[in-house]
């Protein structure tokens, strides 16, 4: 019995792995969507337009959002994309550009500040900016 479970435990870790392995990487945004105000307390969703790399097998965007100071967010745009290895099991995005989104919410008043990243441009301009006013 123990020569049995010995032998099926080494065909299982031989098992060929099936699917996408999918990993996560930074992107770049060509635009946001938000609201300019909002009540305290208000839960809103900040979307993003994310570029599609022709490089890679996309299937899909997200976006996190990060605490840099008091008043002031920095949100990272991310594709989520097919491990090289295995992306040929996979469906790939044909589109150009697809939405990631995070939600902010605050129970503080004032304008808090927002950074990300977005496609660099001859001025040398890679990030953008925004402001949401809390009331």
């Amino acid at each position: 019995m123990a020569l049995m479970l010995m032998i099926f435990g080494s065909l299982v870790a031989c098992k060929k792995q099936t699917g996408c392995g999918l990993r996560t990487g930074p992107a770049v945004a060509t635009g946001v969507h938000t609201p300019q105000d909002i009540t305290r307390g208000e839960a809103i969703v900040i979307t993003l337009s994310i570029k599609v790399p022709d490089t890679a097998c996309v299937q899909g965007a997200t976006a996190r959002i990060a605490h840099v100071n008091r008043d002031t967010f920095h949100i990272r745009p991310e594709i989520v994309y097919s491990d090289p290895a295995q992306s040929e099991d996979c469906t790939c995005s044909r589109e150009s550009t697809l939405k990631g989104s995070v939600v902010f919410r605050t129970d503080k008043a004032g304008a808090f500040y927002f950074t990300y990243d977005r496609e660099r441009d001859m001025s040398n301009n890679s990030g953008g900016t925004f402001v949401i006013t809390a009331h």
